[in-house]
């Protein structure tokens, strides 16, 4: 990783890698291994499909992430369902409390999806 970066000039900063929860469960201490690296390269890892999966609470003391992205079945009922909208205020609070930015995947409000 630090070759690529270096050649293309990208500061480690502006990437950020999207890790599913899959690939924690595999082998969880090669993958804390890889995250802590790719943390003080200075590339920012996102837990992709947040909600959904395996991953359990204890995944986030664990593994450094810097932005939870809470799945769209989630994030999709958010307007329908008071039980998607809660879990999503839940996961933003918890992210806030962990200092983890979080952001809902694929998430359009309806006035936006008609126009």
């Amino acid at each position: 990783m630090q070759s690529v970066l270096a050649n293309t000039c990208l500061t480690p900063g502006r990437l950020e890698l999207e890790i599913t929860e899959g690939v924690l469960i595999n082998d969880q201490a090669r993958a804390l291994a890889t995250l802590r690296r790719l943390k003080l390269l200075g590339v920012k890892i996102a837990m992709d499909d947040f909600g959904t999966g395996y991953a359990s609470l204890s995944g986030l003391q664990s593994f450094p992430f810097d932005k939870l992205k809470i799945d769209k079945t989630f994030v999709s009922g958010v307007e329908s369902n008071a039980k998607s909208a809660e879990i999503v205020r839940a996961v933003i609070g918890l992210g806030r409390t962990l200092k983890i930015r979080s952001s809902p995947k694929e998430w359009r409000p309806r006035a936006s999806a008609r126009s």
